[in-house]
């Protein structure tokens, strides 16, 4: 069982290595400082001290190599994952969550068509009541938060969440100058469409790894009692007699 977590400590090295960009061979998972990953998921620093915790330990049952194997396999997991920034990476983790909820997600595309269209309706004209307008910011709000959300998980993530965040605010602007608030609202239902086909899409394509989940405790305590001791002619144990060896040594 410690040659099995010892290769897997070897293999987390190398993701680490890879995740980095460093060179093989030049990661010690012991002696590595944590705090270097810090574009990485908060996941990944929890997984390599949980590894480290069963790596510590002198002997290991089959149920401690199963965890560093799953320990490990989530620690490819989060390595796929993009080296984002602080802000967009905690978008990123709201936006996962909410895909890992099941109808979350599907109830999120939903309520942004829903309010993208009840902008279409309350933005056929640019004289609108104060109830009207106020509905319209927290939409038009919302909205783009979800588009936000859902862009995290894209490639170039980093690049787009701020350039659509942005670029989504000015258009509307610019629509309900030019014309009314309702064609920005059009433009921006159009993209909640968009973005909800995209997704239902990705599901065909997508192979859900492992996930950090309870996988590790914050202290990893393996169980001492189930482990069956080894028997030991030069140590009194439970069924472990001294007095026939030392007859035969007479």
């Amino acid at each position: 069982m410690k040659m099995i977590i010892e290769s897997e400590v070897k293999r987390a090295e190398a993701l680490v290595e890879r995740y980095m960009g460093l060179p093989p061979e030049t990661i010690d998972l012991f002696s590595f400082n944590v705090d270097a990953l810090r574009k990485a998921p908060a996941d990944f620093g929890r997984a390599i001290s949980a590894l480290r915790q069963v790596a510590d330990i002198s002997s290991p049952s089959q149920a401690d190599a199963a965890y560093a194997v799953n320990v490990v396999d989530l620690i490819a997991e989060l390595a796929q994952r993009p080296q984002l920034p602080a802000p967009i990476q905690k978008l990123w983790a709201v936006e996962e969550g909410i895909r890992t909820a099941g109808g979350l997600w599907t109830l999120k595309h939903l309520v942004t068509i829903a309010l993208a269209f009840a902008g279409v309706l309350v933005g056929s004209t640019k004289v609108m009541t104060l109830g009207y307008e106020m509905f319209a910011y927290v939409a038009l709000a919302l909205i783009v938060a979800s588009g936000a959300l859902h862009l995290t998980h894209s490639s170039n993530a980093g690049t787009r969440v701020p350039v659509y965040t942005i670029g989504a605010l000015v258009a509307f602007c610019v629509l309900n100058t030019l014309f009314a608030p309702n064609v920005g609202f059009l433009v921006l239902l159009a993209g909640a469409i968009a973005f909800m086909a995209g997704s239902f899409l990705s599901l065909f394509d997508s192979k859900n790894g492992p996930t950090g989940g309870e996988l590790y405790p914050e202290e990893y305590q393996p169980v001492e009692g189930l482990r069956a001791e080894e028997f030991n002619y030069y140590k009194v144990t439970t069924g472990n007699d001294m007095s026939e060896p030392i007859d035969r040594l007479s």
